[in-house]
Protein backbone atom coordinates (compact mmCIF):
# COMPACT_ATOMS: atom_id res chain seq x y z
CA UNK A 1 0.00 0.00 0.00
CA UNK A 2 1.32 3.41 -0.95
CA UNK A 3 1.95 5.99 1.80
CA UNK A 4 -0.17 8.50 -0.10
CA UNK A 5 -3.09 6.07 -0.02
CA UNK A 6 -2.93 5.94 3.76
CA UNK A 7 -3.42 9.66 4.07
CA UNK A 8 -6.90 11.05 3.98
CA UNK A 9 -8.26 14.51 3.23
CA UNK A 10 -5.46 14.97 0.68
CA UNK A 11 -2.77 15.74 3.28
CA UNK A 12 0.77 15.61 1.95
CA UNK A 13 3.83 14.43 3.88
CA UNK A 14 4.97 17.98 4.69
CA UNK A 15 1.55 18.98 5.96
CA UNK A 16 1.39 15.87 8.13
CA UNK A 17 4.83 16.67 9.56
CA UNK A 18 3.70 20.22 10.50
CA UNK A 19 0.54 18.84 12.13
CA UNK A 20 2.62 16.38 14.18
CA UNK A 21 4.98 19.19 15.33
CA UNK A 22 2.01 21.36 16.39
CA UNK A 23 0.44 18.44 18.28
CA UNK A 24 3.79 17.72 19.93
CA UNK A 25 4.16 21.36 21.00
CA UNK A 26 0.61 21.65 22.32
CA UNK A 27 0.35 18.39 24.22
CA UNK A 28 4.00 17.61 24.95
CA UNK A 29 5.93 14.37 24.75
CA UNK A 30 4.25 12.81 27.80
CA UNK A 31 0.70 12.98 26.45
CA UNK A 32 1.54 12.10 22.85
CA UNK A 33 1.65 8.27 23.34
CA UNK A 34 -1.61 8.41 25.29
CA UNK A 35 -3.26 10.47 22.54
CA UNK A 36 -1.97 8.11 19.87
CA UNK A 37 -3.42 5.18 21.81
CA UNK A 38 -6.80 6.92 22.09
CA UNK A 39 -6.74 7.83 18.41
CA UNK A 40 -5.96 4.21 17.52
CA UNK A 41 -8.85 3.01 19.68
CA UNK A 42 -11.23 5.50 18.03
CA UNK A 43 -10.14 4.39 14.56
CA UNK A 44 -10.53 0.73 15.56
CA UNK A 45 -14.01 1.39 16.98
CA UNK A 46 -15.04 3.27 13.84
CA UNK A 47 -13.86 0.43 11.60
CA UNK A 48 -15.68 -2.12 13.77
CA UNK A 49 -18.89 -0.07 13.76
CA UNK A 50 -18.62 0.35 10.00
CA UNK A 51 -18.15 -3.40 9.53
CA UNK A 52 -21.13 -4.12 11.82
CA UNK A 53 -23.35 -1.68 9.93
CA UNK A 54 -22.25 -3.16 6.59
CA UNK A 55 -23.05 -6.65 7.86
CA UNK A 56 -26.51 -5.58 9.06
CA UNK A 57 -27.26 -3.90 5.73
CA UNK A 58 -26.15 -7.04 3.88
CA UNK A 59 -28.34 -9.25 6.07
CA UNK A 60 -31.37 -7.02 5.54
CA UNK A 61 -30.74 -6.92 1.79
CA UNK A 62 -30.45 -10.72 1.70
CA UNK A 63 -33.69 -11.04 3.67
CA UNK A 64 -35.53 -8.67 1.32
CA UNK A 65 -34.13 -10.55 -1.68
CA UNK A 66 -35.34 -13.86 -0.23
CA UNK A 67 -38.82 -12.39 0.35
CA UNK A 68 -38.98 -11.15 -3.24
CA UNK A 69 -37.88 -14.54 -4.57
CA UNK A 70 -40.50 -16.25 -2.40
CA UNK A 71 -43.21 -13.85 -3.61
CA UNK A 72 -42.12 -14.40 -7.24
CA UNK A 73 -42.28 -18.17 -6.81
CA UNK A 74 -45.74 -17.92 -5.21
CA UNK A 75 -47.01 -15.75 -8.06
CA UNK A 76 -45.58 -18.14 -10.65
CA UNK A 77 -47.22 -21.11 -8.92
CA UNK A 78 -50.58 -19.35 -8.64
CA UNK A 79 -50.37 -18.31 -12.30
CA UNK A 80 -49.61 -21.90 -13.30
CA UNK A 81 -52.55 -23.20 -11.24
CA UNK A 82 -54.85 -20.56 -12.74
CA UNK A 83 -53.78 -21.51 -16.27
CA UNK A 84 -54.45 -25.17 -15.55
CA UNK A 85 -57.88 -24.35 -14.13
CA UNK A 86 -58.69 -22.21 -17.17
CA UNK A 87 -57.64 -25.00 -19.53
CA UNK A 88 -59.82 -27.50 -17.66
CA UNK A 89 -62.82 -25.16 -17.74
CA UNK A 90 -62.32 -24.39 -21.43
CA UNK A 91 -62.17 -28.12 -22.17
CA UNK A 92 -65.42 -28.62 -20.23
CA UNK A 93 -67.08 -25.79 -22.17
CA UNK A 94 -65.76 -27.20 -25.45
CA UNK A 95 -67.07 -30.66 -24.56
CA UNK A 96 -70.45 -29.23 -23.56
CA UNK A 97 -70.69 -27.34 -26.87
CA UNK A 98 -69.71 -30.45 -28.83
CA UNK A 99 -72.34 -32.47 -26.98
CA UNK A 100 -74.92 -29.76 -27.71
CA UNK A 101 -74.02 -29.78 -31.41
CA UNK A 102 -74.28 -33.58 -31.53
CA UNK A 103 -77.66 -33.46 -29.78
CA UNK A 104 -78.85 -30.74 -32.18
CA UNK A 105 -77.78 -32.84 -35.18
CA UNK A 106 -79.65 -35.84 -33.78
CA UNK A 107 -82.77 -33.73 -33.26
CA UNK A 108 -82.55 -32.42 -36.84
CA UNK A 109 -82.31 -35.93 -38.24
CA UNK A 110 -85.40 -36.99 -36.37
Amino acid sequence: MNFNQLLFLDISGGELFIILIVVFLIFGPKQLPEMAKKLGKVVYDLKKASADISQEIKQEADQIKAEFINAKNNIEEETKNLNEDLKKESEKIKQTLNDSVIDAKKDLKN
